[in-house]
């Protein structure tokens, strides 16, 4: 059996690659279609999308409104549902420019928030307002000295 094991994980990267080869021309076909029915979307614009459709197939969550199409961009490059849940809450507190999410999202905030949370003993899965506005203005303290 783990003679099979690179095979499989080469047939697996194949596949994959694959797959991504023929979304990329789909989408590139789509984005023909769209500009001739007079709509201007990118590939990025269409992959966020289609990312976004994947990741929330029974709609739109209540997190997102009133967000920009550019933040929620931004969000969905973002592996972890609870990760684009905690920088979707910085936004609505901090009324955060696209730049400045880049930012925290470089600077890795949600794992530094989640190691604090794991330490704390209190921990109940909940964020609150008050606790993200304290651990923010650490951080971007933290962050301007250096």
């Amino acid at each position: 059996m783990e003679k099979n094991v690179p095979y499989q994980k080469k047939d697996w990267y194949l596949k994959r690659k694959d797959f991504l080869v023929r979304n990329q021309k789909f989408l590139s076909e789509v984005v023909l279609d769209l500009k001739n029915e007079g709509y201007d979307f990118s590939m990025d614009d269409l992959f966020a999308m289609q990312k976004f459709y994947l990741c929330y197939p029974d709609g739109f969550p209540d997190i997102f409104k009133n967000l920009s199409w550019e933040h929620i961009k931004v969000l969905m490059n973002l592996y972890s549902s609870l990760a684009r849940e905690f920088y979707a809450r910085l936004i609505y507190v901090f009324h955060l420019s696209v730049g400045r999410l880049k930012e925290f999202i470089l600077k890795d905030l949600y794992a530094k928030y989640e190691s604090v949370l794991k330490e704390m003993s209190s921990y109940d899965g909940v964020l609150t307002e008050d606790f993200l506005i304290s651990f923010v203005e650490i951080e971007s303290c933290l962050y301007e000295e250096n």
